[in-house]
């Protein structure tokens, strides 16, 4: 053992304390964890920010040092991290009765501003109900070019919107 200390530039000491490191760090990475699982078993959805302050008081009575960041780390190397659950609401109904038009720029290259406008309706939930968002952007730069609140999805909030937009003519850009 002498020779390979002596190889590495390192004292029989220093390596005999990093096993002595190594295992410690490891019994209490297993008493972590235990203490999280048993948090999680009385509170299954619990985040690591929670977990940590209730298990704070079990991991300062057996003087082990962790904070938050580390705790973060130990869970998320094991795989024992919450994801979040997305509000996911379902606005839009591709399977309808009415017809639907071709895509009439899947072929346009496009390669400049003011080229290509698209338009979308986006679902804005409030305390007193829905309002729809009718949006004309402009397909290169991404930059809104025209908009529209109201509370009802009649036709008019999308005319409105383009009518809002800035006419290509007057940039000195010639229309296709």
């Amino acid at each position: 053992m002498k020779a390979v200390c002596k190889l590495f530039g390192k004292s029989r000491q220093a390596y005999y304390k990093r096993i002595q490191t190594y295992s410690r760090e490891k019994e209490n990475r297993k008493k972590i964890i235990e203490f999280v699982k048993n948090q999680r078993v009385l509170m299954t959805r619990v985040g690591t920010k929670k977990i940590y302050y209730l298990i704070k008081p079990d991991l300062d009575r057996l003087d082990i040092k962790c904070g938050r960041d580390k705790l973060h780390g130990i869970l998320r190397s094991e795989g024992m991290l919450i994801k979040k659950k997305r509000n996911y609401m379902r606005t839009t109904n591709s399977y309808h009765r009415f017809y639907k038009y071709p895509n009439l720029i899947k072929d346009i290259h496009i390669n400049r501003a003011e080229q290509v406008w698209v338009s979308d309706i986006t679902y804005i939930r409030t305390c007193h109900g829905w309002l729809y968002l009718s949006l004309i952007t402009d397909a290169y730069s991404k930059q809104i070019v025209g908009h529209q609140l109201s509370d009802n999805m009649k036709t008019i909030n999308s005319i409105n919107a383009l009518k809002k937009g800035k006419h290509p003519a007057s940039h000195g850009f010639t229309r296709i």
